[in-house]
This record gives C-alpha cells, structure tokens and sequence, in this order.
C-alpha cells in the first residue's frame, strides 16, 4: 500500500513539473503585456544601473521557456536522469520564476529580491545534480536557467539599491564593481563546479555582452569604466570555458 501510495505521489510530481513550466512562458506572456503592472523594461529605465543588459539579451528567456517545456515533457516520459529532491528543486525553481514576474512588476523590490534569491538557489542545486546525474535536456535545460538566474540576481540586487538609495545612485560605479567581482565568482565557481557546461556559460556570457552594449550608449557616469569590464568578464568566462571543455576532454 505504501508502495502504491509513494508511485502516485511520483506520477502527480512529474505533472506538476510540465505544468510548473508550461506557466512561466503564460504568465511572462501576460507580464509583457502589462496585466500585471509596468513591464520589465519599463521598470528597468526607472531605475536605471549600470549592471542592466541591452534588451535584446532577454529574448533568451524564449530559449530558457522552451527548454524547460522540453525539460517538464522529458521529465513526464521518466527521460531526465534527475531524483525526487531535485525535481522538487525544480518546481520550486521554476514557481518562483513565475512568481517574480508578478512580484517585480508590483514594485515589490525587496519581495522581488527574495523570490528571486530562492529560484536562483532551487535552480543552481538542480542544474548541479543534472550535470552530474542528469540527461542532456537536464543538463541544457537547468544549466541555462541557471545561468540566466546567476546575472539576474546581481541586476536584482543594484535595483533595489537604486530604488531605495541604498547606496550613492548619482555615482555608481564603486558599488557596481562589487556587484561584478561577486557576480564573477559565484558564476565562475558553478562553472568550475560543472567542468564548463556550456549549458551554464552561454548566458553568463551572452548577458555580460548585453551589459557592454548596453552600457557603452546608456552615458550613465561610470558606464565608460562598467561597459569594459562586462566585456573583459565575458572574454574571460569563454576562456575558462574552452579551457574546462579541454580538460574535461582530455582526460
């Protein structure tokens, strides 16, 4: 009986993941359109940093979307390689990104910021176990959340600095250079940790990229020193990518 009762608990987890990821392109659909309050990019002129990415970078939320409805049909089909207690790091991860939408566009900073802080652990624990223990969609699919989640959590943060004057906003750049070097060493050790997932570099380093473009036409003080630096942080991650890719083959 026990038995039968831990199977149906398995098969309703599997559901809720699919569904878990069929509603975060929904309600980022809704969420562009307004439904919920300004939008993203609305919110992210408001409060202007010197960390934000040039708006085409977010359109990698569609890659993100699709690979995770691969991820929760996969996941359905018994194919992705990953337990229980990851899986449940996964719908968590991926409720809470659904949650943010809705949270951001209300003005809720400092909620935002903790929802955001939790999908980033739920998700970065997952795409850790998937490398490890997953399958390829796993490892793609977790990875690239993942790596999307690393810069948006550090962009997060400098709006909330923004937002309540946490720190000086009419001179940014000391602040926005901490948010870099730590930004920098939680993505390169999850990188390290993950033997050069490309999964996991390709938004590291397709957001910094966004961020020199972005930066290098804002004319924000401090964006002639913060656009060069995105883009010294980007080089950098690729070259420690073809060099953890090497090692990895070579062994």
């Amino acid at each position: 009986m026990k038995r039968d009762t831990t199977k149906i608990w398995v098969e309703k987890v599997r559901w809720i993941t699919l569904l878990a990821a069929i509603a975060m392109p929904l309600v980022a659909a809704f969420s562009n359109m307004g439904y919920f309050g300004p939008t993203n990019g609305q919110i992210s002129n408001q409060y202007p940093t010197l960390i934000v990415a040039a708006g085409y970078a977010f359109s990698i939320w569609g890659v993100i979307f699709l690979l995770a409805l691969v991820f929760g049909i996969a996941d359905w089909r018994r194919s992705t390689g990953i337990n229980d207690r990851t899986r449940l790091m996964v719908i968590a991860g991926y409720l809470l990104t659904t949650s943010w939408m809705v949270v951001f566009s209300q003005l809720w900073f400092w909620g935002a910021l903790a929802v955001m802080i939790g999908a980033f652990v739920c998700l970065l624990y997952a795409a850790l176990q998937a490398h490890d223990h997953g399958s390829g969609i796993a490892r793609w699919a977790l990875g690239m959340h993942a790596g999307w989640l690393t810069l948006a959590l550090f962009l997060n943060i400098a709006q909330v600095i923004v937002a309540f004057e946490l720190l000086p906003i009419d001179n940014m750049l000391s602040w926005t250079l901490v948010l870099f070097v730590l930004s920098a060493s939680v993505a390169a050790w999850a990188l390290i940790r993950m033997r050069g997932l490309v999964a996991y570099a390709i938004p590291v380093i397709w957001g910094l990229v966004a961020v020199y473009i972005k930066q290098s036409a804002a004319g924000l003080p401090g964006g002639n020193v913060a656009a060069p630096v995105a883009l010294i942080l980007a080089a950098g991650f690729l070259l420690l990518t073809i060099g953890l890719q090497w090692r990895a083959r070579s062994r």
